[in-house]
C-alpha cells in the first residue's frame, strides 16, 4: 500500500511540475490569476516532494479549485479495504489493524472484511445471512460498509422527508445550512425557504406519522442557520 501511495504521489507531482510550469511563465508576466495559482502549485509542489498526498495539505476552497484544473488523484476521497482471513473477523486482526494505521494518517475511513465470506453469504437467503454474520460477529454486510465508508469519505450524510405518498432519503453535504439541504429536493427551496420542522427516524418511528408528531408539539422548528444532520427527518415549509 505505501509503494502505490508513492505511485500516485509521483504521479500528481509530475502534473503540478507540468502545469507550474506553463502557469510560472504567465506569473511572470504579471498575470494575477497565475501568480495566485503558481503560490498553490508550488505549495502543492512542496507538499508532495516531502511524500504526503494532497488530501492531507490544508487548503481554502478557492486554492482547491486551482488544483481540480490538473485532476490530481491524490485530492480525492479514498476508502481504505482491508480484505481479512474469515477467522480474523470482526476486527480483521494484525493486517486490519495496519491498514486502518494507514488510513487514519490520511484522515480517511476503512473497512475490514473476508470478501470469501461475502460470497459465501450472497449465496444465502436474508435470514442465513443474518445468522451467519452474527457467528463472526458482524452486523452488517461487507457493500453495506463500504457504501456507508464511501459517503463519509465524500462528506455527505442522508436525510429523510416523510410524507404523502412516500418516504424519501436525499444526499447532502455535511454541516449544510437548512435551506442548501432543502434545494436537494427543488432549487426553488433554497430561495424560498421559511422553516424546518425536525425530528429523528427513532422519533418519527415511535409517533407512527409526522402528524402525530407535529400534534404533540415534537418536531423542532429551525430556522436558516440550522445544519442538517445525518439521520434528520425534516419537513420543509417553504414559500412561493
Amino acid at each position: 500500500l505505501e509503494e502505490f501511495a508513492l505511485d500516485l504521489v509521483l504521479a500528481d507531482l509530475a502534473s503540478v511540475e507540468k502545469r507550474l510550469e506553463v502557469v510560472g511563465k504567465e506569473a511572470r508576466a504579471g498575470k494575477k490569476d497565475a501568480v495566485e495559482e503558481a503560490e498553490v502549485l508550488a505549495a502543492a509542489k512542496e507538499h508532495l516532494d516531502a511524500g504526503r498526498q494532497l488530501r492531507t495539505m490544508t487548503l481554502e476552497p478557492d486554492q482547491r479549485a486551482m488544483l481540480l484544473n490538473i485532476f490530481p488523484v491524490t485530492l480525492k476521497p479514498e476508502v481504505y479495504l482491508a480484505n481479512a482471513a474469515e477467522e480474523l473477523l470482526p476486527s480483521g486482526g494484525d493486517p486490519a489493524t495496519k491498514v486502518k494505521g494507514l488510513a487514519d494518517a490520511e484522515g480517511a475511513p476503512s473497512v475490514a472484511l473476508s470478501a470469501r465470506l461475502e460470497a459465501e453469504l450472497a449465496e444465502l437467503d436474508p435470514s442465513e445471512q443474518a445468522e451467519m454474520r452474527a457467528g463472526y460477529g458482524i452486523d452488517e454486510s461487507g457493500l453495506g460498509r463500504i457504501a456507508r465508508a464511501v459517503w463519509e469519505a465524500g462528506g455527505l450524510i442522508t436525510y429523510f422527508t416523510a410524507g404523502e405518498p412516500e418516504v424519501r432519503a436525499w444526499p447532502c453535504e455535511r454541516d449544510a445550512p437548512a435551506p442548501i439541504a432543502a434545494s436537494k429536493i427543488h432549487t426553488d427551496f433554497e430561495k424560498h425557504f421559511i422553516r424546518a420542522e425536525v425530528t429523528s427516524v427513532d422519533e418519527l418511528v415511535a409517533a407512527g406519522s409526522m402528524e402525530a408528531l407535529r400534534a404533540a408539539g415534537k418536531l423542532r422548528i429551525e430556522g436558516r442557520d440550522y445544519r442538517v444532520k445525518d439521520g434528520d427527518v425534516i419537513f420543509f415549509r417553504i414559500g412561493r
